[in-house]
């Protein structure tokens, strides 16, 4: 069923909004209590977000730094002997690239983050890393996530790397015990209720999106994919709606 004129243009709506609020930020950069970039995460900024006292940093240095749906750079922290903060921290940041910004804030994408993290982060029954710090700027649309650094304990891998079957168990076991753990509660109807769904505007738009790329799959994806799957994969646009209900 084609969307309704009501939807499409409440979708519009949402992306000229936020067109013009990543347009300002990038052209008109205003002061905020939350960097845009690493090099503002400074001695004084990150005593300050940490809670602890002045000087206690004694100085902060960018070892590694890129960008995609979201900013991310490892930082060495040097303090004084008395201060309890590792050596190593990851940030996870607001996108460089325009349309990625753009993107993270029509879907809410550093927000949720920041949200997971301020409210449940410390409560799900799986691995993840120290939160640190999460900040937001709704008005100026940038995040901050101060994170445990698993660069030395953890193994990054992509789509083009291959799994064991009991790696591919440990995935799932791990998604199940997520999910059992918040099965039926009334939490979703209280502090949880920002993450139950979005617009149905976002929702239009987060169709189009899927279907952009599970629609029409290229590259390395076409490649990967069994055209059984990619047939299977068009449940993901053509009834998101009804998983949603689900």
């Amino acid at each position: 069923m084609p969307p309704s004129p009501v939807l499409a243009a409440r979708g519009i709506g949402i992306v000229a909004r936020e067109v013009a609020r990543t347009s300002l930020e990038r052209f008109v950069p205003g002061e905020s209590s939350v960097p845009i970039r690493s090099s503002g995460v400074t001695p004084t900024w990150l005593e300050g977000t940490l809670g602890l006292r002045a000087g206690a940093i004694r100085s902060v240095q960018v070892v590694s730094e890129d960008s995609g749906t979201a900013g991310r750079a490892r930082i060495a922290v040097e303090s004084e002997p008395d201060v309890d903060i590792p050596e190593v921290l990851f940030l996870k940041l607001t996108p460089a690239n325009y349309l990625q910004r753009m993107m993270m804030q029509v879907f809410d994408l550093g927000a949720n983050e920041v949200f997971f993290y301020q409210t449940l982060g410390e409560q799900v029954p799986v691995r993840v890393p120290h939160c640190h710090a999460a900040l937001i700027d709704t008005r100026r649309g940038r995040n901050v996530i101060i994170l445990e650094d698993l660069a030395d304990t953890a193994l990054f891998r992509d789509i083009r790397d291959p799994a064991t079957a009991a790696q591919a168990e440990a995935v799932v076991d791990a998604m199940a015990d997520q999910h059992a753990a918040f099965w039926g509660t009334d939490r979703f109807a209280r502090d949880l209720r920002s993450m139950t769904g979005r617009s149905a505007a976002a929702n239009f738009l987060g169709d189009i999106v899927r279907k952009r790329f599970l629609g029409n799959m290229k590259g390395q994806a076409a490649d990967i994919v069994s055209e059984a799957l990619k047939q299977q994969g068009t449940i993901f646009f053509e009834r998101s709606a009804d998983i949603d209900a689900m």
